[in-house]
């Protein structure tokens, strides 16, 4: 399948926030990222929210948001859902500052953008789906089309 998307996304904190009905919540803080791909090249800024749900089944929900500026100038609204598998792999990648393989641990997301400029509309008409694996300090995703 081919890779349409690579985003990288940087994470400085992980601060836990307590227990809640549906799971464990902690926010995450993102210090950045880039992502770059067909038609699209830039970088995500910092201090973008994010949240994590840890649930007793071993998954996290993924609940991202940001703004992507792009290398010639252009703000995009970015928001990014899904899941990550809390496994082994996972927590000794996060403790030791290490990689997963993509096949290590389930992570999908669905980003998904928004902008008022013209030349980039056409990734609000778009459909993406992404799998991903922990790299030293952040998540990197392969995000494919839907054709």
């Amino acid at each position: 399948m081919r890779v349409d998307l690579v985003p990288r996304i940087d994470s400085a904190t992980l601060m836990a926030v307590g227990p809640r009905a549906f799971g464990a919540r902690a926010i995450l803080g993102v210090s950045g990222g880039r992502v770059d791909g067909d038609g699209v090249h830039g970088t995500i800024r910092p201090r973008s929210p994010g949240f994590l749900v840890a649930d007793a089944d071993g998954l996290a929900r993924v609940d991202l948001h940001g703004t992507l500026l792009t290398d010639d100038g252009v703000r995009i609204a970015a928001s990014c859902a899904g899941i990550l598998e809390l496994n082994a792999a996972v927590e000794h990648a996060l403790a030791t500052r290490t990689m997963t393989g993509f096949g290590d641990q389930r992570l999908r997301v669905s980003p998904r953008f928004r902008t008022d400029d013209a030349r980039y509309r056409w990734l609000e008409r778009e459909v993406y789906v992404a799998d991903g694996h922990v790299v030293p300090g952040a998540l990197e995703c392969r995000a494919h089309r839907v054709r």
